[in-house]
């Protein structure tokens, strides 16, 4: 896998939003792309890395982790929903806007505008950079990449 951030990216805290739309142009259909936030030592080895991730992939479902060096522990397993676009017959992905509202006592997760899931705050990392990440083998377009240090007043 592949983990991107802006070079001119900022440590957050809470409350901000991060977004941007995903499209897979090539890979398998398990394959997961998503954002990732509250991360730190991502210029390290992985061993040494820290962060929450929030993927989608062609089947049409969302997971979220968390990074604590080598380990990955899982905070919601791979569920489906109807708002995530699914491969098409040539496992190509559909575009997908993903979002995540970080406040000190949440965090919402977006498709496509619709609300996915809310996990509690002290279930995830939240302090530190955003960034983008993709799974293995995985040709992945990136457009409208933002971080806003706010959160909209109002979540699905």
């Amino acid at each position: 896998h592949v983990v991107l951030w802006p070079a001119d990216g900022r440590e957050l805290a809470p409350p901000y939003t991060v977004r941007a739309t995903l499209e897979k142009r090539a890979g398998r259909l398990h394959e997961g792309v998503g954002l990732i936030f509250g991360a730190s030592a991502l210029e390290e080895p992985e061993s040494g890395q820290t962060y929450s991730y929030f993927l989608v992939r062609g089947d049409g479902s969302y997971l979220v982790k968390r990074r604590r060096g080598a380990e990955t522990p899982v905070v919601r397993d791979w569920t489906r929903h109807p708002a995530i676009q699914r491969d098409d017959e040539e496992q190509r992905g559909r575009p997908n806007q993903l979002e995540v509202r970080v406040t000190a006592a949440e965090v919402a997760f977006l498709v496509n505008g619709a609300l996915v899931e809310r996990i509690p705050a002290e279930a995830l990392d939240l302090r530190g950079r955003a960034g983008v990440r993709a799974a293995h083998d995985v040709q992945l377009a990136v457009t409208g990449f933002t971080v806003d240090p706010a959160v909209p007043d109002s979540v699905p």
